[in-house]
């Protein structure tokens, strides 16, 4: 009797069956984001260990700091550095921005409040990349705060044009306050029912 709940473990046999193409050749980067503070993709500056205390590695372990967190620093400059001409593009690069866009809106349409795009800065997820690659996926994980609060907005109009002015770009305030034309229609590609 009672209520039980089953979690797969996300590891590189998780991602071998719902990401083949992650696992063709070698196992694939995968780190868990682990919420220390709030936090955005802000840029945290050119040494790859200051990236270390988020990003936890769950394979390649033993690489150097610059092979496993050298694309995450350069993900981050772009978001915060990137012309906003050229934002698509410079962080499409190292992020697959139509499964964030997805994501974002899923997170958005559940109300939860403890995700990527959560009330306290990102949280519970997974990111991955293939070792020939600096193009990283997103693994969504721990919905216990999904459907928490029917207001919850994870792009919040306020929150977002607070931090436009200072060129302080958070994830919520960059790729997701104004978004651009392109982002709009990565949006309607990806999810043409909703």
């Amino acid at each position: 009797w009672g209520a039980y709940v089953l979690v797969e473990s996300v590891d590189a046999e998780f991602l071998a069956r719902v990401a083949p193409e992650a696992t063709t050749g070698a196992v694939p980067y995968l780190f868990e984001y682990r919420w220390t503070r709030s936090y955005g993709l802000d840029y945290l500056g050119e040494d790859p260990l200051a990236y270390a205390d988020l990003f936890e590695p769950r394979t390649h372990d033993a690489e150097s700091a610059e092979v496993l967190y050298g694309p995450l620093r350069e993900l981050t400059r772009q978001v915060e550095d990137a012309p906003d001409e050229d934002l698509e593009s410079a962080v499409g690069a190292y992020l697959d921005l139509d499964q964030f866009v997805r994501a974002a809106a899923i997170e958005n349409f559940v109300a939860d409040i403890d995700g990527l795009l959560g009330s306290w800065g990102m949280n519970n997820f997974y990111l991955y990349r293939t070792t020939t690659s600096t193009r990283a996926r997103l693994v969504p994980w721990e919905k216990d705060s999904a459907f928490n609060d029917a207001r919850h907005r994870t792009v919040d109009p306020l929150r977002t044009r607070r931090s436009r002015p200072t060129r302080h770009w958070d994830t919520r305030s960059r790729l997701t306050a104004r978004p651009s034309p392109g982002i709009c229609a990565r949006a309607r590609r990806s999810m043409p029912s909703l």
